[in-house]
């Protein structure tokens, strides 16, 4: 941290630290506590593939391991990232979330991944993959999986809201 040195982090999923993980750096403390803990803003790097794992490492209390660069793909079809990015803002409209996503141009699906309802395990696979046109595919068909679930949800919970009541309703043979 004070010499600036970039970190891993590894996914660890079903109790195993996965082999690719992501270079990190840390941009800022944001908070210290008495216990040594600390709430810290990171930036990502890049991605790496672990050779080796050592864990803890020989007098560190934490694990280490030797890593190359794991190379992927940020090609973007700007295309299928404006339709990703119009279907994202329609899924915040409707839970009414104030998000800001990055204009097509600078979107990438890692941008949204944490979002779109994927566990660890759907997540790291997205990770894993090279090429960012597979990654915008697989998005894509995740957003198409849980826009109607969303849509169904908001209906549902309107109609909780109203609580049985119909104030508004109107009958239709009623002039």
């Amino acid at each position: 941290m004070h010499q600036n040195q970039p970190f891993g982090l590894a996914p660890y999923i079903n109790e195993q630290v996965q082999s690719i993980g992501t270079r990190m750096k840390i941009k800022s403390i944001e908070r210290e506590y008495e216990d040594g803990r600390m709430d810290i803003k990171t930036e990502a790097l890049g991605l790496y593939k672990m050779d080796t794992y050592v864990h803890p490492m020989e007098d560190k209390l934490y694990a280490g391991a030797e890593t190359t660069n794991y190379s992927y793909d940020k090609d973007s079809d700007l295309n299928l990232a404006s339709e990703i990015r119009d279907k994202m803002k329609a899924i915040y409209d409707i839970l009414q979330i104030d998000q800001r996503l990055p204009a097509p141009e600078l979107l990438l699906t890692y941008h949204i991944a944490h979002n779109i309802g994927w566990n660890l395990q759907e997540e790291y696979h997205l990770l894993c993959m090279k090429k960012e046109f597979d990654r915008q595919i697989q998005v894509l068909r995740q957003i198409s999986l849980i826009t109607p679930k969303i849509k169904t949800a908001e209906q549902v919970k309107s109609k909780a809201l109203m609580n049985g009541e119909y104030r508004s309703y109107r009958s239709p043979t009623d002039f």
